[in-house]
């Protein structure tokens, strides 16, 4: 269950990075 949190987490720091490239 810890995993998908972390996923998000992951997710939400790439689509982060993406929309500031």
């Amino acid at each position: 269950v810890n995993s998908r949190r972390h996923l998000t987490s992951y997710a939400k720091c790439k689509m982060l990075g993406y929309s500031l490239t």
